[in-house]
């Protein structure tokens, strides 16, 4: 992947067909770099934040698409547990 020096986040390794995060339209390769402006630098970050959300609770996701050197805001509903 063709990442920018200096950037941190988490790469997204596998969506779920019918996901939350499918919906949103974040795809394999993209970088998490923050969710809810608050930067994602590990997977037990990630797992606090999302955890730490109300079911139905809309969530902001900063991206990187190294393919098209692109950033992007995405929102996505929590779903019930």
């Amino acid at each position: 992947f063709d990442i920018p020096a200096g950037m941190t986040g988490l790469l997204v390794q596998r969506v779920e067909p019918l996901s939350v995060a499918s919906d949103a339209g974040i795809e394999r390769g993209t970088i998490i770099l923050e969710l809810n402006r608050q930067a994602v630098n590990s997977i037990a970050g990630f797992r606090r934040l999302v955890g730490g959300a109300s079911p139905g609770e809309i969530l902001t996701v900063f991206l990187y698409d190294p393919d098209a050197d692109v950033r992007s805001i995405r929102t996505l509903r929590t779903e019930p547990r």
